[in-house]
């Protein structure tokens, strides 16, 4: 079930794309999206304020939902999806770590970050 936020920006674009103000090719909102990548990450650079990194992150997410809604794509099956995977990929992290008596907290992010690359190796390599 779509947030009322993810709704509320779907909308709009809708709104706005019926009266021709919208991106002719998905490329260009790429573009769009790292421009506003770019001023999340100065921000954070910067220092800013909390409400001004909040701003940012909610353009990029705005420009997310408008290239789901522009590639006729469901925002929700897509990150229901990538959220399955994180699930699958973060359990095997923990199973490994298990097998060895450790827990997540005891190991440096190499070496979580080296056991997430086995995990999408493995499940890559699954037909």
């Amino acid at each position: 079930m779509t947030s009322p936020s993810f709704k509320r920006a779907k909308h709009l674009q809708a709104e706005a794309a019926a009266v021709g103000f919208d991106w002719a090719d998905p490329k260009e909102m790429l573009a769009k999206l790292e421009e506003e990548l770019a001023e999340l990450r100065s921000a954070l650079n910067g220092g800013a304020a909390e409400n001004e990194v909040e701003e940012e992150l909610g353009d990029i997410l705005f420009v997310l939902v408008n290239l789901a809604r522009r590639l006729n794509l469901s925002i929700d099956q897509a990150l229901n999806a990538t959220s399955d995977k994180f699930e699958r990929r973060f359990s095997y992290i923990l199973t490994c770590l298990a097998r060895k008596g450790l827990q997540p907290q005891q190991v440096g992010l190499q070496e979580l970050e080296s056991l997430w690359q086995e995990a999408k190796r493995l499940e890559r390599r699954k037909p």
